[in-house]
């Protein structure tokens, strides 16, 4: 699967940069590590191709235009760095991601690109 004709896709439709919102998105991720004395497992804290097929289809799935961090943020919090806790005040969209969580089935995508 072309990972960019996905970006692409998101791009267009959503008129953003993603690359750009993810990038933003993992500068602030790197300044909490600063916070933590352990930091193994913090390697994954950048995107790769799978990460990105699965942004895809959560944003396919549920096709919201500005949920792109919100989508990160459940990304981040539930596979991609474990028992990582941010600073709430960084991520201004953290709280509304329990209404995601419970009316979409983001989890649900997850878990099939996980297994």
């Amino acid at each position: 699967m072309d990972v960019s004709k996905l970006i692409n896709e998101i791009n267009k439709t959503n008129e953003i940069d993603l690359i750009y919102i993810i990038n933003k998105f993992e500068k602030k991720l790197k300044k909490c590590f600063k916070l933590y004395k352990n930091k193994e497992g913090f390697e994954d804290y950048k995107m790769n191709n799978i990460d990105y097929i699965i942004l895809y289809f959560i944003w396919k799935a549920n096709n919201e235009k500005n949920y792109i961090n919100r989508y990160l943020i459940i990304m981040y919090s539930y596979y991609k760095l474990e028992d990582f806790h941010y600073p709430l005040s960084m991520f201004k969209e953290t709280f509304n991601t329990i209404e995601i969580i419970k009316n979409t089935d983001i989890i649900y995508i997850i878990n099939n690109f996980l297994n």
